[in-house]
């Protein structure tokens, strides 16, 4: 924490996976206590030899990305991979900026609107590409993606109190008609729902109940593996 003559400051920077961030902390989500999870997601999706040998270049939809915990790091530590970043708040995508600043990112675009896909969102052949969005609702960003015909390959909700919700984003939505990849969904969540029970009252059920009334889908077509 660092702190301002006169008064206290709620300002922090810290390191995580090889990446600097700094953000008010009254105004951002953050939770230290994902940190590793975070790393272990990065490492499967992007930095493992099986992922990173696949044709298509990744192209990341941080639906809800704060100041950047997976886009960050997932830019910095890749090749030829493209990251949409996106949040409702203002203040995530001020302090994004700053961590674009702090870590040097060189390659780096900002829209208001989303154009249409083309070279400028190409995947570069060395490094990768960050672009940040205007603030705007999961609920419009995934579907304008679509429309405009990114080819998403992997999305991301990181706010566990309403990500679940925000999986209605996706419906209606036929990649395959339109030759678009089908994006592979990680989206973190709470349940209050009990941990160890296989019945109808365990967190399981909950979970597979809330995205099947997001999707607009019967129970029955998920399956716990």
């Amino acid at each position: 924490e660092t702190r301002r003559a006169g008064e206290e400051s709620t300002v922090v920077r810290l390191k995580e996976h090889q990446c600097l961030f700094e953000f008010e902390y009254q105004d951002v989500y953050w939770n230290s206590r994902l940190q590793e999870e975070h790393g272990r997601l990065i490492e499967a999706l992007f930095l493992q030899p099986s992922t990173v040998a696949t044709e298509t270049a990744p192209v990341l939809a941080d639906c809800t990305c704060g100041v950047g915990p997976f886009s960050i790091p997932s830019v910095k530590l890749t090749n030829s991979l493209v990251s949409h970043a996106n949040d409702l708040n203002p203040a995530s995508i001020q302090w994004l900026r700053k961590s674009v600043e702090i870590n040097k990112l060189p390659q780096v675009m900002e829209v208001d609107e989303i154009p249409p896909h083309g070279e400028d969102f190409h995947a570069p052949a060395v490094g990768s590409l960050l672009v940040i969005h205007k603030p705007r609702d999961a609920r419009e960003f995934i579907p304008e993606l679509f429309k405009k015909r990114h080819p998403v390959t992997h999305a991301i909700f990181n706010l566990p109190a309403a990500g679940v919700e925000l999986l209605d984003c996706f419906r209606g939505l036929n990649y395959a008609k339109h030759g678009l990849p089908r994006p592979l969904v990680s989206c973190y969540t709470f349940s209050d729902a009990a941990l160890d029970s296989s019945e109808n009252n365990g967190c399981v059920a909950d979970l597979q109940r809330r995205i099947a009334k997001a999707l607009g889908l019967q129970e029955e077509r998920f399956h716990y593996t």
